[in-house]
């Protein structure tokens, strides 16, 4: 029985859902006349991944059969992927308050759906398909979703509310162990023995919900992009560096590992690249820099604010004990070498 708080919050979650699904039509129209839109920040309520976006597959190694996890939500597959290798208590925190509902609707349809259906629902959410598995969904997450489904058609929900980019099945299976076939066959036991608790917070405000809490591992996915979105400085990125050796580092297991940050198309090669322009031209990397063709052949090259802030944040972690683990290139960043991700992980 949900108490009057988390019934006025749900409210308010499925309120901003409608706003969000039906605020998408004016956002492209937004993009077309003016190059932005209302989704552009990332909110509180904000839209919903269906994927992951990370070669999840090749970073999971290091985290060593954890039983204890701190990941962020997103898509949910971060979760099931901790599941997967032995995970047995898992915070998962987000800014954005739609994602637990997001991530108790993939844990779910993993319990309840065959590893195909689950694949298929989650390209077309179909109405079919969440009748199946919507009675296993957790109360509030239950409501939230009955309530969108009566609202709004599986196209809708699938191209205003899952508005971010998706990847091609081929990708996704190849990112995700969970979804192998002999892993996904002892999934629903391993779902049963978890305990999963949701955490409504930004980055910086985990502290105040940590408590004692410690961890094999803490997973930070891209998440420092988010936070240093279109106002990229070293400042920033040694904000971000030091909040996470005095506030997150304490509750590490020893033998430990964070996840700091997963970076796309970025490697040292690159790195150097984004040093060498970095010093002869600062302002290459400014998004609102005059366009032309020259300048958007430097941008393919690799002179992107993404880029500018992977390179001041691997400089802020030079001194740490820290691993660059080159990943499988997932489709995004830009550089002029994309035959790689990475993921720079702190040990304890």
């Amino acid at each position: 029985m949900l108490t009057q708080i988390e019934k006025e919050q749900l409210k308010r979650e499925i309120n901003n859902s409608i706003r969000i699904v039906k605020r998408s039509d004016e956002d492209t129209l937004d993009k077309v006349i003016t190059g932005t839109s209302s989704g552009d920040v990332y909110e509180d309520y904000d839209y919903l991944y269906r994927h992951a976006t990370e070669d999840i597959r090749s970073y999971t190694p290091s985290f060593n059969h954890p039983t204890s996890v701190l990941t962020i939500g997103g898509s949910g597959d971060q979760l099931l992927n901790a599941i997967n290798i032995g995970a047995q208590k898992i915070d998962v925190f987000d800014k954005n308050r739609l994602s637990k509902h997001n991530c108790a609707l993939k844990v779910t349809a993993a319990k309840t759906l065959s590893r195909e259906e689950l694949i298929a629902y989650f390209y077309q959410l179909r109405k079919e398909y969440f009748d199946i598995l919507s009675s296993s969904l957790p109360e509030e997450s239950h409501a939230y979703w009955e309530s969108l489904y009566e609202l709004f058609s599986s196209k809708e929900l699938k191209n205003n509310l899952f508005r971010y980019r998706y990847l091609g099945r081929e990708v996704v299976e190849s990112i995700n162990p969970y979804l192998d076939r002999e892993n996904y066959v002892g999934l629903k036991d391993k779902i049963a023995n978890a305990s999963v608790n949701y955490i409504d917070a930004s980055f910086y405000e985990l502290p105040k919900y940590l408590g004692d809490n410690k961890y094999d591992v803490i997973n930070l996915s891209n998440i420092y992009e988010y936070i240093n979105y279109k106002h990229v400085t070293k400042e920033g990125a040694e904000e971000y560096r030091d909040f996470i050796i005095k506030e997150l580092l304490p509750h590490l297991n020893p033998d430990g590992v964070i996840l700091v940050a997963y970076m796309y198309a970025f490697n040292d090669e690159v790195k150097a690249y984004v040093d060498k322009r970095y010093k002869e031209n600062k302002e290459a990397f400014s998004d609102i820099h005059p366009a032309g063709y020259y300048h958007f052949l430097d941008k393919l090259k690799g002179t992107t604010s993404q880029n500018l802030a992977y390179y001041f944040l691997l400089d802020a972690f030079q001194n740490y004990n820290t691993e660059k683990l080159l990943t499988n290139n997932i489709e995004y960043g830009m550089s002029f070498d994309k035959s790689h991700d990475l993921a720079l992980l702190l040990r304890k």
